[in-house]
């Protein structure tokens, strides 16, 4: 007997399993597939896997029931619940992918009661961040669902980025200096958010690391932030204030790493 060496992404792409973590498998495959998950760790540990990620996403759009009518939660249930049907396309929704999407649905509907996608201050994991935080949170882990999205840059069109960011901010913005870590900016995008423009940048390192980086007016009647520097699932994130200006960090690094790209930005 040979022993099953199949990543989850290669399992993600197996209709038996896939049946029986949806329960649906037909009956009469049900004791071939539970022996074989008997045997096969790697299968069994996918198969948990999935099934705990099905039950947040699940928990999290029931959480959704409870808050006021809105748009943007409403279309991203959708999508999410489209894309846990699609099971040829559930191997990129394994592992840390699906978990951060799950992520996702818990800021929409935990974080922002119902409200527009950047809006008011969020409570994150049981902790309450300021607003810029939470923004800076969502642009991190779902990219796509930029409906507040003034303008997207890519990496060639910085300059013009930082000319736009400077203007609607009415201040210099520079872009953050991560380069001597190893990152490169990938995108900048101004958005708008309930307290005022936010640019987001987001860097990418060699081995595909991604980390976002936010910058945003400080509230004249807020007290600056000192320097803070939080865990929040497998991502770590620092914010401060600066010179008037609030910034803030997110990415699926240690708080020791965190610590030295919030010391790059702060340069």
């Amino acid at each position: 007997m040979t022993q099953d060496t199949n990543t989850e992404q290669d399992l993600g792409l197996d209709d038996d399993l896939m049946a029986y973590v949806d329960g649906t498998l037909p009956p009469e495959k049900m004791a071939e597939v539970e022996a074989r998950l008997a045997r096969d760790p790697d299968a069994r540990a996918a198969t948990a896997s999935w099934r705990h990620h099905d039950n947040l996403i699940r928990q999290m759009a029931q959480t959704a029931d409870d808050l006021p009518a809105n748009m943007r939660i409403a279309a991203l249930e959708r999508e999410l619940t489209a894309k846990l049907k699609a099971r040829k396309r559930r191997a990129f929704l394994m592992g840390p992918a699906l978990g951060r999407i799950a992520a996702s649905v818990l800021i929409f509907t935990a974080g922002w009661g119902g409200n527009a996608l950047y809006n008011s201050a969020a409570s994150i994991g049981g902790s309450a961040y300021p607003q810029f935080v939470s923004a800076t949170v969502t642009g991190h882990y779902a990219l796509q669902y930029a409906s507040m999205q003034e303008a997207e840059f890519q990496p060639e069109e910085m300059e013009t980025a930082l000319d736009w960011i400077s203007e609607r901010m009415q201040r210099k913005i520079d872009s953050p200096k991560l380069g001597r870590l190893g990152y490169e900016v990938e995108s900048a995008r101004l958005v708008s958010a309930e307290g005022g423009p936010l640019a987001i940048f987001h860097f990418r390192d060699q081995q595909g690391e991604r980390v976002t980086v936010s910058i945003a007016p400080h509230a004249p009647d807020k007290a600056d932030y000192p320097l803070r520097v939080v865990r929040m699932d497998t991502d770590s994130i620092a914010y401060w204030t600066d010179a008037g200006l609030d910034y803030s960090i997110i990415g699926d690094v240690d708080v020791g790493q965190i610590t030295t790209l919030a010391a790059a930005v702060r340069e």
